[in-house]
């Protein structure tokens, strides 16, 4: 489980702005900070599945894999992961393959 200090909460998310990836199914926003590391946050839409049950299952799959990965020792950024729209009921393999893929690029 990744450690609270790197998780961003939902008021301190910031805006878009156009430094980051996308993916197929994921876009990831980077927004520069002062902090010696970085902070995440994960944005499902009730799009990708009705379900809270559902939404949760994805985010902590995907802080998981930022936890593995080490993207959050990339000092002095916010990072903003939004599922895109039009992901609707995937399978989560190829959703963490494509943020494995990102995430190890920052």
């Amino acid at each position: 489980m990744l450690a609270k200090k790197y998780k961003l909460s939902s008021s301190s998310f910031p805006r878009p702005s156009h430094l980051g990836r996308s993916g197929r199914y994921l876009s990831v926003n980077l927004s520069p900070t002062s902090l010696p590391f970085s902070r995440f946050g994960i944005i499902v839409s009730l799009k990708y599945d009705k379900r809270a049950v559902a939404r949760h299952r994805l985010k902590r799959e995907i802080f998981e894999l930022i936890r593995k990965t080490g993207a959050f020792r990339v000092p002095g950024h916010d990072i903003v992961v939004v599922v895109k729209k039009g992901v609707t009921s995937v399978d989560l393999i190829p959703i963490t393959k494509e943020a494995s893929s990102l995430l190890s690029n920052l």
